[in-house]
């Protein structure tokens, strides 16, 4: 097992457990997190827009999200019950946003990401991850995510707009040859969490698409601000489990200064962002156990392991 004293001396210092709360690093005074309820997206079928309508969540954790660590529970945890996160207070506005469907910027095991434009001129770097059938149940579980741990999208997380759900014919005429593959024109709904035409639309803030470079060497600084977005999840009891140099991104192109509000114990604005939480866990174990000897070890091995031009984490723990 890792050694507290082989992490950074600020990640172990007192005070570790300050929140990271930098104010977003992307000011959007007319579009606000949790304020569209529907989104109508043209590019993505042939003949029209695809109207998407907000799916709303429970707030009740998913027994398929639950990480237990017997023994190890987290004093803040009362009768197996984790504290809900903090939530920003409620919307009253609301909107409904026309997309333009552009370009491909990423596909996966749970979508494809492209970047959107809005018609309606709102000045907001968009993009959408996009789920077809088989897919959909995996980024539900991710908007999940996204919403349980709203007071630090922007900050740790890229800001989510909302999550949509649509159920298309199955005859509906794809643009897109690679969204074809992935939308069955037959009913094959007996796949688990699978529900044939149904399709789900992330929308989140577009960030700038640099990952973590291979064959870098991390400044302390540099290596401090990915620390602590982990920091972050292990203080909220999310685990995440796909830790890569590629779901680190930058929020904005290096070179390009970082807005920041200064946190009021840091200091800083971390100018990463982690995505992908398709594979996050809500966890009981000790919160600063859980950073130090699982967040906090995988992230040392991965930087380890960047630095050696591997993007990956290495199986010596």
């Amino acid at each position: 097992m890792l050694a507290v004293s082989s992490l950074p001396q600020f990640i172990t210092a007192a005070g570790v457990y300050a929140v990271l709360r930098a104010e977003m690093v992307h000011d959007y005074p007319d579009l606000e997190t949790d304020s569209v309820e529907t989104i109508h997206l043209r590019g993505l079928a042939e003949d029209d827009s695809i109207v998407l309508q907000k799916s709303p969540f429970s707030r009740d954790i998913p027994s398929s999200t639950l990480l237990t660590f017997p023994g190890n529970v987290d004093e803040a945890i009362v009768n197996g019950i984790i504290p809900e996160n903090p939530k920003l207070p409620p919307k009253t506005g609301r909107c409904e946003l026309h997309l333009e469907l552009g370009e491909l910027l990423g596909s996966g095991a749970t979508g494809v990401v492209h970047a959107v434009t809005s018609l309606e001129g709102v000045d907001v770097p968009l993009c959408v991850k996009i789920a077809f059938p088989s897919e959909r149940a995996a980024l539900s579980s991710e908007a999940w995510f996204y919403d349980d741990l709203q007071d630090i999208q922007g900050v740790v997380i890229p800001k989510c707009f909302g999550y949509f759900e649509k159920t298309l014919s199955l005859s509906t005429r794809l643009r897109i040859s690679d969204h074809r593959s992935r939308f069955p024109t037959w009913d094959n709904g007996a796949d688990r969490g699978t529900i044939p035409g149904r399709i789900g639309v992330l929308l989140l803030e577009k960030l700038s698409g640099e990952h973590l470079e291979l064959h870098t060497q991390f400044r302390d600084d540099n290596s401090h601000a990915i620390y602590c977005l982990f920091l972050e999840l292990s203080h909220r009891f999310v685990h995440h489990n796909d830790i890569r140099y590629d779901n680190i991104l930058r929020v904005v192109p290096s070179g390009v200064p970082v807005p920041h509000r200064p946190t009021s114990q840091e200091q800083i604005s971390s100018p990463w962002r982690l995505v992908d939480l398709a594979s996050c866990q809500k966890h009981t174990f000790d919160r600063m156990r859980h950073y130090l000897y699982l967040h906090g070890s995988r992230v040392r091995h991965l930087l380890k392991n960047v630095q050696a031009q591997e993007g990956h984490i290495s199986d010596d723990m």
